[in-house]
């Protein structure tokens, strides 16, 4: 597919039957990913059990979303929403998006972002969605300005990627203040 192009993502909640295809997803964006803190070779699983970890850790803390973006029968994105650990935080979703390499800036991270902060305006224990982003991923940054997200501060030299350190950017989205859409 081309860069630019559109393509139609059918997004909803992942399954437990969804780990093997979770966790190939996890695995083959990160590298990719300019804002990811870990690489896939940091993960030392296979794809069933990282897809099972994420499927887990997202059952067991109340409040947390995990929403899968499909194009025909295959999985193009993942976005989360994890509530904080201290319980006078755990409104605030901490938020996880990724995109397969061979379907970015095709509109799908738009579409299953979209479809996260939906569920959590709709799961009413998150009011506030957040991202650390790193300065020099450009496209993360213009797809959550597109979606409404805003600025709240930068971590100087917070994101070292094998010896080259960048700024964190962290965006957030006030749920009450999203566009509904």
């Amino acid at each position: 597919m081309n860069e630019g192009t559109r393509t139609s993502a059918t997004c909803r909640e992942a399954t437990f039957e969804d780990a093997v295809a979770l966790g190939l997803l996890v695995q083959e964006a990160l590298d990719q990913a300019p804002s990811a803190e870990i690489r896939s070779w940091e993960l030392d699983d296979a794809p069933l059990d990282v897809g099972r970890d994420l499927l887990e850790v997202t059952e067991m803390r109340e409040g947390a979303l995990l929403v899968i973006a499909e194009i025909g029968s295959r999985l193009a994105a993942v976005a989360r929403a994890l509530p904080r650990d201290l319980a006078r935080a755990r409104h605030v979703g901490e938020t996880l998006l990724l995109v397969h390499p061979q379907v970015r800036g095709q509109g799908v991270g738009t579409a299953v972002l979209r479809a996260l902060t939906s569920a959590a305006r709709e799961g009413g224990q998150l009011t506030k969605l957040v991202a650390r982003v790193a300065s020099d991923d450009r496209a993360l940054l213009r797809l959550l300005e597109a979606a409404g997200w805003q600025p709240e501060r930068r971590e100087e030299a917070a994101l070292d990627r094998d010896g080259v350190v960048c700024d964190i950017e962290v965006w957030a989205q006030h749920l009450e203040d999203a566009i509904r859409g």
